[in-house]
This record gives C-alpha cells, structure tokens and sequence, in this order.
C-alpha cells in the first residue's frame, strides 16, 4: 500500500501569480507523487465585495523557495518525505501545463431561486480529486522534475483560504 501525506497552507492570502500551494518532486527523490486531491477552504473572515480570483492548477517544471508545509503523515510508520521533494506556499516556479481553472467567487442566489455561479469556491471545494478506488481515474502523477500547483492568476490582494494537497508516495 501506498504512503499517504497531507500539506496544508492555512491562511494564504490572495496575491498576483501566487502559488497558493506547491508540491515538486526535484531531482534525487528516488519517488513517485500521486496527487489524489487539491481542496480549498474558502475561510474569509472579513466580508470581500468585488473581488473575484481565478485559480489554476498548473503542472511545474521547477519548484523551489517559499514557505516550507510540512507533510503530515497519515500513518505515523509512513517514511519521511525525502529533501528534495518541495512542499510549499508562495514557492518559485516555472509553468509547463494547465490543468484546471476555478474561481473563488461565492454563490449568490437570485431571487429567481438559481445560483449564479456554477464552476466556484463556496466554502470546501475539491478542485482536484481521483479515485483510491476507481482505477479508471488517474491521479496527477509527479516524476523526478515535476511538480503541481495551485496558482492564483488574478491581480487579486484581499482575502484568505486553506489549500490541502493530498498524495501519495511510492
């Protein structure tokens, strides 16, 4: 079986081009990452009007700086992440493809009884999830020299989230 870990990135504020939360698997690792989930928690705390943050996620050439996330272990035999595997918030990368766009917009429900809004952020949001189970659904897999982020590319400076990456390691 495989070893499951968490990052999380509590209280990142929205900033231009952001990296909101990153995990590369650099050079040396030895591993495999498998990205089973990317979640936010759209948590403000303060009311945010006229705002509107496109995230991405975005697959990654390089990876490196920023604030280190420890990984959290699901099981506490699991081995210890390797080195050169980065998880971080705000780290420097360099972008190789898009995966996926979502806006963190909050619903508003018209008077007309429909929501607005169909691809947003309410308030805990998968962005990305595979399968344990269902192996039809493949997950993100990272190679030595990949990585993955969640990136917002809106010139947006308001307002808070959490971001949790949840994957594996082989």
């Amino acid at each position: 079986m495989a070893h499951i870990y968490t990052i999380a990135a509590a209280a990142t504020p929205f900033l231009l081009n952001r990296c909101m939360i990153g995990i590369f698997n650099g050079a040396g690792s030895g591993k495999v990452i498998k990205i089973y989930r990317i979640t936010a928690l759209n948590n403000q705390t303060v009311a945010v009007t006229g705002v509107n943050a496109i995230l991405k996620i975005q697959k990654i050439s390089t990876g490196s700086g920023g604030l280190y996330l420890t990984p959290t272990k699901h099981d506490s035999q699991s081995p210890a992440v390797p080195s050169q595997i980065v998880c971080a918030t705000n780290m420097s990368y360099t972008p190789a493809a898009l995966i996926r766009n979502w806006s963190n917009d909050e619903p508003l429900q018209t008077t007309a009884g429909s929501v607005d809004e169909f691809e947003l952020i309410p308030r805990f949001q998968n962005l990305w999830e595979a399968s344990y189970k269902d192996t039809g659904v493949m997950p993100l897999v990272l190679r030595e020299g990949q990585g993955v982020t969640l990136v917002n590319s809106t010139n947006t400076a308001v307002g808070v989230a959490d971001f949790f990456i949840e994957f594996t390691m082989e």
